[in-house]
């Protein structure tokens, strides 16, 4: 487990990330984290939840995610993400949080959206 919220880390998740495959939660909210989400992080099949809320991080959510089988929650609220979630990535998670000012979520029925 990677649980490092609130411990002010700074810069950009490295694409290293995906060389963790027995990663199982990455909680790395309320940091100052920032840049995009890397495609990496698709390739930890092992993860359960990720947790990245109240961060500076922007661009799309990779589409590589859906590859992660037992992703469980998925917290993005509080960033700068821009797109769309899949609906295959929808369908697979039991929390979806998101801020749908920024970020289109096609399945509501998972989905929290958070107000900005």
């Amino acid at each position: 487990d990677f649980l490092a919220a609130g411990n002010h880390l700074t810069g950009s998740i490295p694409s290293e990330i995906g060389k963790l495959t027995k990663l199982r939660n990455f909680v790395v909210g309320k940091n100052e984290l920032s840049g995009t989400l890397p495609t990496e992080l698709g390739s930890c099949s092992s993860l359960e939840v990720i947790s990245l809320l109240q961060n500076s991080i922007t661009g799309t959510v990779p589409i590589e995610l859906k590859n992660i089988p037992n992703l469980d929650q998925l917290i993005l609220s509080e960033n700068y993400f821009t797109g769309a979630i899949s609906k295959e990535q929808c369908k697979r998670v039991s929390i979806l949080e998101v801020d749908c000012s920024y970020l289109l979520c096609p399945c509501e029925e998972n989905c929290r959206c958070t107000p900005i």
